[in-house]
């Protein structure tokens, strides 16, 4: 009774924002007679902590907890518990944009909810369909939408209801299904209406007037607007920035542009209304309007300030993925450590059992006499052969984990470097003792190296010393590279605390180097403009584009096409030879090593310090090495240098016949990277 009193109180203080308070309930929860012994509540404690991590942003620990109590759940084989953990996960593995995670999480929520029957289902397939329009899984996510509507009209769900009426709405808006998009986004702001809500009533309703307006109802469109700032202001509620723009836009069509000016100038003052995106979509319509007016000056200024704020949200969002990629890191680890002290403890625990079982098989045999004597050693032997059995399988089950664990952690560090090498920005990342961890593409060009400097301390990449600077925490420093140039070095920040230090290096008097080579070129700037096409398309379908400013958009889509299409054949002539001549120097390589030396490619690999030799399943294994000897494995984007540094290394190893071949099969590689603008 006073455990249930405290979870109450617990919840009360977390509803209130009063963290500490909770933490003392959840405190005292834990210290009650019998709590060591009771799954339940410590399934209960640790989701409430996990929630109260989430309600305070603290991602990493949400996750932590959310996963002991899913734990303890599959533990004592409890699916209603499984199903409740798995979507908690599933949350907050979408608040740090974890969409693949989150997906797992809810679909196997909802392979148990459908398992049990469970008629509130619609939330968790509402869910998964909302991460599927992220992932442009559109005809999927359509399929669940409707099937959350159906299960939530079969248990009269109406908040839901509506919700999901308002999601398919949007969706059949991406789909191109305007009549549908109105007839669902009418409904969703009826419901909304008859329940009173009026947060999502506005914001539904001004959804529904772009509709309208689109479709042409332009006074449809004018009226809900009219009927959504009376209602605004009677309810003292701020209106939505889509409300905005879409009246900026009638007024606009109307020839009162200066009229829409002022409407979306009045908006933009408000701006600490407004998220970044909303904020930005104003400034595209003002400076649409702007020009419409004639006033150049003045859509120019504004089209400047509009890329300014796109790049800062850009680099925010930037920022804000690493920082969730860093959440992975540090749950993938924490849960590392845990399982590592799991087998640790199991291990003592048998160790103690089996020492307290020899003890009583010693002094049995001791007072029973010499008959006795051959009975108990035959009773220890068994009992020593049934316990390192039963340590030999905990410890498979526990190796088991802490493989998957690190399998998370590498997916998790693999992220962090694909996030870092896909700037456009030389990036180095270090760790606490300054030295480096990652370096992407554009770093190495920067300070002329073709290898991955990992483990180099940052020092030894320029001619003067730069870590006192960092210690100093120096918001930005000039150094000399190594062929004298000068660099500058802004050390970035990322909003949480970080084991990992992010550099950008700037070269203040050179411009940025451009690839060489034709067809990289080419294809590089033909998916630009085609990236800027798929842009078009927003303003296009708003009426947006002049008929000018399309035609000549349309002449140069087909000048590249055409373009494009000749010098296709040439690069992909170039790059299969390339590839298959990358297997052919990797096998003629490790064909001579072997030969000459009579050692193994593990050997190879070790000595040489190029390939990774990994242990599986007790046998030494080169996966990355072996890769490059067949040409359906090898990658699509191969590491050339590494198979080149690897037959040099042969090269200044071994003396026999093939060494000549070796060299002149390594010279074509470089010529085939030449070509193709890779070296």
């Amino acid at each position: 009774m006073a455990q249930r009193a405290m979870f109450q109180l617990a919840i009360l203080a977390r509803s209130q924002a009063d963290d500490e308070q909770a933490r003392y309930w959840h405190g005292q929860i834990q210290d009650q007679p019998g709590f060591a012994l009771d799954w339940r509540a410590q399934y209960r404690l640790a989701r409430e902590q996990g929630i109260l991590a989430y309600s305070l942003r603290d991602s990493a620990s949400a996750l932590t907890f959310f996963r002991a109590a899913l734990a303890l759940a599959e533990t004592h084989d409890d699916p209603e518990f499984q199903a409740i953990s798995l979507n908690d996960l599933g949350t907050a593995y979408r608040h740090i944009d974890a969409e693949k995670e989150a997906l797992d999480a809810y679909r196997r929520s909802l392979a148990i909810k459908r398992r049990l029957n469970d008629s509130q289902i619609g939330t968790t397939l509402s869910n998964i369909a909302d991460l599927l329009v992220g992932l442009d899984e559109l005809d999927q996510a359509e399929a669940l939408f409707q099937e959350a509507l159906d299960q939530q009209r079969a248990s009269e769900s109406v908040v839901q209801l509506a919700h999901t009426r308002e999601s398919m709405a949007k969706l059949a808006v991406r789909r191109e299904e305007l009549p549908r998009a109105l007839l669902l986004a009418e409904e969703s702001y009826s419901d909304f209406e008859s329940m009173g809500s009026a947060t999502d009533q506005l914001r539904v309703g001004a959804l529904l007037a772009q509709l309208y307006l689109n479709s042409g109802a332009v006074e449809s469109a004018a009226d809900l607007l009219s009927q959504l700032e009376r209602q605004s202001s009677r309810m003292d509620r701020g209106l939505p920035a889509r409300w905005y723009q879409v009246s900026a836009q009638i007024l606009d069509d109307n020839g009162q542009t200066s009229e829409g000016l002022a409407l979306i100038g009045k908006a933009i003052d408000a701006s600490s209304h407004w998220s970044q995106d909303e904020l930005l979509a104003l400034l595209e319509v003002q400076a649409r309007l702007a020009e419409n007016g004639g006033n150049l000056a003045s859509a120019l200024a504004i089209q400047k300030r509009l890329r300014r704020l796109a790049a800062t949200h850009a680099q925010r969002t930037n920022d804000r993925d690493l920082a969730n990629v860093r959440v992975l890191l540090e749950v993938a680890e924490a849960e590392h450590r845990i399982d590592q002290l799991e087998v640790d403890n199991e291990l003592q625990r048998l160790a103690i059992r089996l020492q307290q079982s020899r003890t009583v098989a010693v002094a049995l045999a001791g007072l029973l006499g010499m008959v006795l004597i051959v009975a108990g050693a035959f009773w220890v032997l068994r009992r020593r052969n049934s316990d390192q059995e039963q340590i030999r399988a905990r410890l498979q089950q526990r190796m088991e984990r802490y493989r998957q664990s690190l399998n998370a952690l590498k997916m998790s560090s693999e992220r962090l470097a694909g996030v870092l090498d896909s700037s456009d920005l030389a990036v180095i990342a270090l760790g606490l003792d300054h030295c480096v961890i990652f370096a992407n593409q554009a770093a190495l060009r920067m300070l002329g190296i073709e290898e991955m400097p990992t483990g180099e301390h940052i020092d030894q990449l320029f001619d003067e010393s730069v870590s006192p600077a960092l210690d100093a925490e120096s918001e930005q420093m000039l150094c000399r590279a190594r062929d004298g140039r000068s660099l500058e070095l802004k050390p970035r920040l990322l909003s949480l605390e970080e084991e990992v230090q992010v550099i950008e290096l700037h070269d203040p008097d050179q411009p940025i180097p451009v690839d060489g080579g034709l067809i990289p070129m080419i294809n590089r700037h033909f998916d630009r403009v085609q990236s800027f096409g798929s842009l078009l398309q927003v303003p296009k379908a708003q009426g947006g584009i002049s008929t000018e400013l399309q035609s000549r958009w349309n002449r140069i889509d087909q000048e590249l096409r055409a373009l494009s299409a000749q010098l296709q054949p040439v690069q992909n002539e170039s790059r299969s030879a390339f590839r298959e001549h990358l297997v052919e120097l990797m096998i003629l390589s490790l064909d001579i090593w072997e030969r000459e030396t009579g050692t193994t490619r593990v050997d190879l690999a070790e000595k040489s310090g190029i390939w990774r030799v990994t242990i599986d399943e007790g046998r030494l294994r080169t996966r990355a090495m072996d890769r490059y000897l067949q040409l359906s494995r090898l990658p699509k984007n191969p590491r050339w240098r590494e198979v080149l540094r690897t037959a040099y290394f042969v090269l200044s190893e071994c003396t026999g016949d093939h060494i000549e071949a070796l060299d002149r099969l390594a010279d074509e590689v470089r010529r085939d990277a030449s070509r193709l603008g890779l070296a």
